[in-house]
């Protein structure tokens, strides 16, 4: 296929026939003896066999150069062969490698086999094509050398899928092993909380059982976490992978059990701090129920001293009643402390320091009066002002506690029962409760009016110039004074009777209590006191399924009373309405009080009588006043 040769080959064939031709006519002219003819065709015939000669030269140079062409690019073929065959030999070794690593793993398997596969053809064909260069044969070897790049082609790829794989596994395994550390550490950390909490509670149950599982969740963990990081290095991410999850689920098991250890141990502690703190309550009830028995003590001994002195009587009766109010709050914040209840040991606590104060301020009271007769001083006929409106402000006082404790009580009995709307015995505590505290509220509206009532009769009394008047309009003073204090008693026991309800209310959220029916207890109502006659008649309250609670507390001192010169009071009450209150004032005369004397002031009786009218007229001025600053 060579040009060159093709052409000087057909130019030598061409001279060798001329020279044939020309020998021809040679020949023939020698036989005829025509040398001119003979020399001719012999010259003719040696020019022809020159140019032969020449163009046979140049076939066979020609034929040379390519042969050794051909040969060099044949030897290159099998260079290049040789070098994809090599390729190839070491992509199915890096294949081959990841296969030992992991020969259960089938991406990594199949990459491995195409990696040899392909390697073995890649050889095959190097070692054609270097047969194809020795024999010269470029074109075979240059399609050996193609087969063998191809070859090492597709093993390279094989091999990096394989390798790919083979990483992917290991850094996997790295990570499972990973996650099993910080999980074995956060079951080590739980294992230590909870094992704080048995160190400081070692013989509580749960804590102690919480605690061991902790930490026999941590051991597991541990364990598995070596294992993992075993894995992890050998790249095995399987078995790194099923120990992190042995390690995660042992961590979460020992962080629930040291979550219930230290709720547990909490749950002591809030106990401790709340029995703690009931303790101090107690002891603080206990010093005020001291105190104020020795206030009692201290009234009354002046009330022993002076015993026919009103004011003095009523200041040491006030102060015997709050020292009796402090001891029973000082037991039920005794008993609170016992139970750990603070709450409650906090509230009687508080109700024992209201009523030591207040028997505090009687016994000053009572120990004023007293220096007063000590000194002789004409206050036996004229009495100080402080005398008897400084035992009514002290029943205005313990009535303002009463109403202010039964306020309280009332609104968290009234919490209680909003968190539980369902309930119809909190719904009976709750408005049982607020009647209390409006029992109490107008009680302490009393107590005002009759303070306001004892001093105008103490200043009229002061005014007076006839001993005798003088003294019979504080006989009025003593009343009303008497008259505050038994509002203050009402006040006291409607804030007792509201606090019960919220003790009640939360016995029954707590499920200490089990009470049964839908209705409330029916209560009683509060008995009117007249003061010098018998105590009057109370009607009975009644309860409907709401627990509201109506009422007539009917006090009529006329209806039993035997003596003369009485003070009473009619009241009407109703669960959620207002309560009104009258005052009588009777002098001495029949048992119901229609005929009665005047006491008198100045020289006659219309003066006497003109004064008293401005002593009720000023009880009724004060009564407005306390009724208007309510509505405000």
């Amino acid at each position: 296929d060579d040009p060159t040769i093709s052409r000087v080959t057909d130019i030598a064939k061409k001279a060798a026939s001329d020279a044939s031709s020309a020998a021809s006519i040679a020949k023939d002219a020698a036989k005829l003896g025509d040398d001119t003819t003979a020399s001719s065709a012999a010259a003719d015939a040696k020019s022809a066999a020159d140019l032969a000669d020449s163009a046979a030269r140049i076939a066979s140079s020609t034929a040379d150069s390519i042969t050794a062409a051909k040969k060099a690019a044949a030897t290159s073929y099998a260079s290049d062969a040789t070098k994809a065959a090599s390729s190839a030999s070491s992509s199915a070794d890096v294949a081959g490698s990841a296969a030992t690593k992991y020969p259960n793993d089938p991406t990594i398997s199949s990459a491995t086999d195409a990696a040899k596969s392909a390697a073995s053809i890649a050889s095959s064909a190097a070692i054609d094509a270097k047969s194809a260069a020795q024999a010269g044969d470029d074109s075979t070897a240059s399609s050996a050398a193609s087969v063998a790049k191809s070859a090492s082609t597709v093993a390279s790829l094989a091999a990096s899928k394989a390798s790919d794989a083979a990483k992917a596994k290991s850094t996997a395994a790295t990570s499972y092993a990973s996650d099993a550390t910080k999980a074995a550490s956060s079951a080590s950390s739980s294992a230590d909380v909870a094992d704080s909490a048995a160190t400081k509670y070692p013989n509580d149950p749960t804590i102690s059982s919480a605690t061991d599982a902790a930490k026999s969740a941590a051991s597991i963990a541990s364990s598995a976490a070596t294992d993992a990081k075993s894995a992890a290095q050998a790249g095995d991410d399987s078995t790194a992978s099923s120990a992190a999850s042995v390690a995660k689920s042992v961590s979460a098991v020992a962080s629930s059990a040291a979550s219930k250890a230290s709720d547990a141990a909490k749950a002591k502690d809030e106990a401790k701090s709340k029995s703690d703190a009931a303790s101090s309550y107690a002891d603080a009830a206990g010093k005020s129920a001291s105190q104020a028995s020795s206030s009692a003590d201290v009234a009354g001994s002046a009330g022993k001293k002076y015993p026919d002195d009103p004011a003095i009587k009523s200041s040491a009766d006030l102060a015997k009643s709050a020292a009796d109010d402090a001891a029973k709050s000082a037991a039920v914040a005794k008993e609170a402390a016992k139970s750990g209840d603070d709450s409650k040991a906090s509230s009687a606590a508080a109700g024992a320091k209201s009523s030591a104060d207040l028997a505090s301020s009687a016994a000053d009271t009572a120990k004023s009066l007293a220096s007063s007769h000590a000194a002789g001083s004409e206050t036996v006929n004229h009495p100080a002002q402080s005398d008897y409106t400084s035992a009514a402000n002290s029943a205005v006082t313990a009535a303002n506690l009463a109403a202010s404790i039964a306020a309280k009580a009332a609104s968290e009995t009234a919490n209680i029962a909003q968190a539980n709307p369902n309930n119809t015995s909190l719904a009976y505590l709750k408005s049982d409760a607020a009647s209390a505290a409006l029992v109490a509220a107008n009680a302490a509206k009393d107590a005002a009016s009759y303070a306001a009532y004892a001093k105008a009769a103490q200043e009229l009394a002061h005014d007076y110039v006839d001993p005798n008047k003088a003294a019979q309009a504080l006989s009025f003073a003593a009343q009303y004074v008497a008259s505050a204090t038994a509002a203050a008693d009402t006040a006291k026991s409607a804030a007792t009777r509201a606090q019960a309800d919220r003790d009640l209310a939360a016995q029954i959220t707590s499920g200490k209590s089990n009470p049964t029916g839908d209705h409330g207890t029916t209560d009683h109502g509060n008995q009117g006191t007249g003061q010098g006659g018998q105590q009057g008649t109370g009607g009975k309250g009644t309860t409907d399924n709401n627990g509201s609670q109506t009422g007539n507390n009917t006090g009529n001192n006329n209806q039993n009373g035997d003596n003369a010169g009485t003070v009473h009071t009619v009241a009407n009450e109703t669960g959620a309405g207002a309560k009104t209150n009258t005052a009588d004032i009777t002098g001495s005369g029949t048992a119901n009080g229609n005929d009665h004397t005047l006491p008198q002031t100045g020289e006659t009786d219309a003066a006497g009588a003109l004064a008293l009218a401005g002593v009720a007229l000023m009880g009724a001025l004060a009564l407005m006043g306390a009724k208007r600053r309510h509505e405000n």
